[in-house]
Parts: structure tokens; C-alpha cells; sequence
């Protein structure tokens, strides 16, 4: 069942913007804040995608954005599932797709849309590729946004105009499902399928977990072969620990002083801040919190550090470290705009808009292990160009296991797939919802991580007590890397 909560809209609606609030209420904020600025007239209609369930103050809703549309999902959703549910409830001619709302503009959103209905085309995708815009015809003739979107990456307008089907043929028959959609009850999905040269619509009575593990099923069976059913299974490390000795890694254990994290924790007033996985109630926040105190004490963060969070995804650490430690901190993601736009860094980890020297000390919590392809050599390179001499890198978790793996979950990947290195078993997870998740063994973490080092100092910590903390806490190892200093 979703729970709609929404403020009144004109009757004629130009355009919806569908987007999802994912699972940071800052980032949210960021997002309203950004369509506030835009003052879009009532003819345009923003519609989130709550499908976190993250505490909304409607009464701060309304009085940034009047015309609002939240709906509220009984389970979380994956991309395309978000839009279809977006789009089921909205009124606009055009379906604006968000995927970041931080790197445009109220003109850019006008321009596209002129464009559209100028140029005949049933699909826009913007220039940075943060959103498409797509005629609502054009979206029940493709059967939804799946295929449209895989993952997190949109599809160029080439492969979408190449979807499309006979639209003037099935006009009247999309209209009825376009209606029947408004109407339809949770659990059923209806869609309109497309051919070449001929459109079949039609009506799929699966449930909802029917249909997503069906798709699900397809999609495992496309991908190459060695994969598993199911996660990476948890281990002790003690193995793993017992092979890195023997191939001559620095191993050094590391005891949680469980009293001073705690004291960390009330320095910080991390309890106090909704916006930081939740609150000291969230699921996340023990181990998160966890990391980021480890990463302080293990780089030693001081007033004069320039500090780099690498992979950040707009994660809070940032402001936390610098009011911590006073020091100055950036944040660093793929998915920022290029170059340097304050504290923030956009483009590839492996290759920063930044000149050599540019940071004393960087972090990656929960990021290494998301760098496909040979984006984690690179970063190991360019991490000793970018640090100043004295500089200090820490990675945590590092995720080490038996055999050389990466983590799945079909459902998020995009047509086509992603390359994984062929000597990687794929663990294939229901419900990861992340494309790539690296598991080093010791041979691999040699040739891909200590052979790149180039100079840099590698300390692998052992963490031992880290459920002493919090029984969900299971920060294991943690790869520490200095230039030209000792520990």
C-alpha cells in the first residue's frame, strides 16, 4: 500500500519531476532546497520517492516548495521501480527523471522540455547526464522505465530512442493503461510492451515480489559464469590474517577502545544529528560511526590537515571531522559535478582535478570496494601523487576473503552489465542494491594494491573487538597507507 501526502496541484500540469529521496534526509534537504531555488510555477510538478521512510517535516515541505507531491512506499524500491511509481501518480504531460537534482538549472529544465516538443523526439537527456525527460506516451509505449535505467547510470538517448516502438498505433490503447494505472492497486503492475514495428499492451497480474524475482532470475542468468546464489559468506579473518603474514604484509592488531569511542561520540554529539545515518537509533549508525572514528584516530586528524573524503556521496563525516578537528576537509565522489566546486571534487578517484601535494589525509569508509574495473590500482597510484610527503591514506573495511570476489545484485545492474574481472567469483545478493562490491584475497590484494604502491608505506590493521561496540559492527581489517612516514 503507498500513502500518499500531497499538497494541492493546478489541474494542468505541464511537467512531473519524479525523483527519489533516497536514504539521506540531508541529501533531500539539498534537493528541495535546489527546486526551491528554481521557483518553479505551479505547472510543475516535484514528486518524491520516499521510499526509505525518512521523517519528513511537512510543515518545512510546504513552506519551501507549495506544489509537492510525497509518496511513501511500504517497501523500498529499486530505480525503476521509484520512477513507474512516480509516474503512476503524476499529472504532467512530460516525466522528468532525476538522477541529480544538485548540477541544474530552472533553464536547462525549460530548455529540454522546449527542445522536446520541438524537435519530435519522445526523449531528452541533459548534457551531464543528471536527468532525462521523456513524453508520457513514450514511457507506457516502452513498458515503464525498465531498461531505461540500469542501476544508477542512464542510458544514452540513442539506445532510448531505439526502444521506441509504434507509438501512434497503440495511442488510444496507452491511454487506458495510463488511466488504469492511476487507478491501479498496489501489487499489480501494468505495462505496455513494444515491438518492432507493432505494439502489444498488456496487463501482468504478477505481485509485485513476483515480478521483481522473475527479473531478478533473468537477470543472474546473464551473467557469466563462476557465481553464486547469495552473499559473501562472513568469516573470522583468521585465515586471511595468517596468509597475509606468510606473504609478508605489515599485520598489526588494533583493540577499540570501546570508552574513548564513546567519548568520540559525545564530542562529536553524533546523537544528536538526525542527519547522520539516522540518528543514534539508525541501523546504520553504530558501524558507520564506528568506521569514521577508527579512520580519525588511525590518520590522526589535526587543525592543520587537509583532509579528502574519497567516495563520499555526500556523506556527513565531513562537516563532523571539521568541527572535530578543525580541519579542512573535501569530499570527493564520481558523482559530483567535474573539477573542484568548493569542498567538492568531481570526477574519477583515479585521476583528481587536483594539482600534486594537494591533501595530507585521506578516507574511504565503505568506498574501495565500490571501484570496478582497475579504478582501485589507479587510486592506489594516484594517492601517492596527491598526498604531501608525511601524507596518510586509510581504507576501511577492507574487505579480504578466501578467494578473489565481488558482490552483486543483478537487479541494479544496467542492459548489458559491467565488466567483472574474469578470475572473480560473482556473489550474487538479493537486496545488495550495489553493482560492485570487491573482496580481495591475498594474491589480488598484492598484485592490485601493494604492487601499486609506488613508494607508499601499507599497515593492515586486524580489528578484534569490534563487536564490542555494537553486535552489528563487523569492521574487520583496515589498510593504512603512508608517504615516506613511519607508524
Amino acid at each position: 500500500m503507498i500513502n500518499n501526502t500531497e499538497v494541492e496541484v493546478e489541474a494542468t500540469v505541464r511537467c512531473s519531476i519524479i525523483l527519489t529521496g533516497g536514504n539521506d534526509s540531508s541529501r533531500l534537504s539539498a534537493y528541495l532546497r535546489t527546486l526551491a531555488r528554481m521557483k518553479l510555477s505551479g505547472s510543475y510538478e516535484p514528486i518524491i520517492i520516499n521510499d526509505q521512510r525518512l521523517q519528513i517535516d511537512q510543515r518545512q515541505l510546504r513552506a519551501l516548495l507549495p506544489v509537492l507531491k510525497v509518496l511513501n512506499p511500504d517497501r523500498p524500491l529499486r530505480q525503476e521501480q521509484s520512477f513507474d511509481t512516480g509516474a503512476m501518480a503524476a499529472k504532467g504531460k512530460y516525466l522528468l527523471l532525476v538522477k541529480s537534482l544538485l548540477s541544474f538549472d530552472k533553464l536547462v529544465l525549460q530548455e529540454s522540455i522546449k527542445d522536446l516538443e520541438t524537435s519530435g523526439e519522445k526523449v531528452s537527456i541533459s548534457a551531464n547526464e543528471n536527468f532525462a525527460l521523456v513524453e508520457r506516451l513514450h514511457y507506457a509505449t516502452v513498458g515503464g522505465f525498465r531498461g531505461m535505467f540500469g542501476g544508477s547510470d542512464l542510458a544514452t538517448a540513442q539506445d532510448l530512442r531505439q526502444t521506441d516502438g509504434t507509438v501512434d498505433a497503440c495511442a488510444q490503447t496507452v491511454d487506458r493503461i495510463m488511466t488504469a494505472q492511476s487507478r491501479a492497486p498496489s501489487g499489480e503492475a501494468i505495462t505496455a510492451n513494444c515491438t518492432a514495428g507493432a505494439t502489444l499492451c498488456k496487463t501482468d497480474s504478477l505481485s509485485t515480489e513476483e515480478q521483481f524475482d522473475r527479473e531478478w532470475q533473468y537477470k543472474y542468468s546473464l551473467l557469466r559464469e563462476p557465481k553464486v546464489r547469495g552473499g559473501i559468506p562472513h568469516t573470522d579473518g583468521v585465515g586471511v590474517e595468517l596468509e597475509l603474514k606468510r606473504n609478508n604484509f605489515m599485520v598489526r592488531d588494533l583493540v577499540i577502545d570501546v570508552a574513548d569511542y564513546w567519548k568520540y561520540i559525545e564530542a562529536a554529539e553524533l546523537y544528536k544529528l538526525k542527519r547522520y545515518y539516522g540518528g543514534y537509533d539508525g541501523s546504520s549508525f553504530p558501524e558507520k560511526s564506528l568506521e569514521h572514528y577508527l579512520a580519525a584516530k588511525l590518520l590522526k586528524l589535526e587543525p592543520d590537515d587537509i583532509y579528502v573524503d574519497v567516495g563520499s556521496m555526500h556523506s556527513p563525516v565531513v562537516q563532523v571531522y571539521h568541527n572535530l578537528y578543525r580541519c579542512k576537509t573535501y569530499q570527493q565522489d564520481l558523482s559530483y559535478p567535474a573539477g573542484i566546486n568548493g569542498d567538492m571534487i568531481g570526477g574519477d578517484a583515479g585521476a583528481m582535478p587536483v594539482p600534486d601535494g594537494f591533501a595530507t589525509k585521506m578516507g574511504l569508509h565503505c568506498s574501495f570496494e565500490h571501484f570496478e574495473r582497475d579504478s582501485d590500482i589507479r587510486f592506489i597510484v594516484e594517492a601517492g601523487r596527491v598526498l604531501r610527503p608525511g601524507g596518510r591514506v586509510c581504507i576501511l573495511p577492507l574487505y579480504l576473503f578466501s578467494h578473489y570476489a565481488i558482490q552483486t545484485d543483478p537487479a541494479v545492474l544496467p542492459e548489458g552489465g559491467i565488466e567483472f574481472e574474469p578470475d572473480a567469483v560473482l556473489y550474487c545478493k538479493k537486496g545488495y542494491r550495489n553493482r560492485h562490491g570487491r573482496f580481495y584475497d591475498v594474491p589480488h590484494l598484492i598484485s592490485r594494491v601493494r604492487n601499486a604502491l609506488n613508494g607508499l608505506g601499507l599497515v593492515i590493521y586486524s580489528v578484534t573487538n569490534a563487536q564490542q561496540v555494537h553486535p552489528s559492527c563487523s569492521v574487520r581489517f583496515i589498510a593504512v597507507l603512508d608517504k615516506n612516514s613511519a607508524h
